[in-house]
């Protein structure tokens, strides 16, 4: 788990987001470099966390499971979105550049 994003969600610093970003908020971010919904928020940076494909067919149809961190718990996510990740559109958009020697994309 990302900590440092649990953590900016956790203390507000994403408002008006409530948790990991749902697809639409994704694609308006990824898109637009904002939310749309209630208003233009600026937010460049997807705030979303990844799964992979095992954890994705565990959990997909659970309306919660809590988030672990070196043994603790850390968060509970309620009704879980999961959604592909586009991450060659993903870094395109944010970086510019597709080359996969770019430090970033590693």
């Amino acid at each position: 788990v990302d900590m440092q994003w649990v953590q900016v969600l956790a203390e507000g610093w994403a408002t008006p987001l409530n948790g990991f970003m749902r697809e639409r908020e994704y694609l308006q971010c990824l898109h637009f470099d904002c939310l749309l919904d209630g208003g233009v928020i600026n937010l460049s940076v997807p705030i979303v966390l990844t799964a992979t494909h095992e954890d994705k067919e565990r959990l997909d149809g659970c309306t919660a499971f809590a988030l672990m961190y070196e043994g603790r718990r850390v968060a509970i996510l309620r009704n879980p979105e999961f959604f592909e990740h586009r991450k060659e559109e993903r870094c395109a958009r944010q970086w510019g550049t597709t080359c996969k020697n770019h430090p970033y994309i590693k």
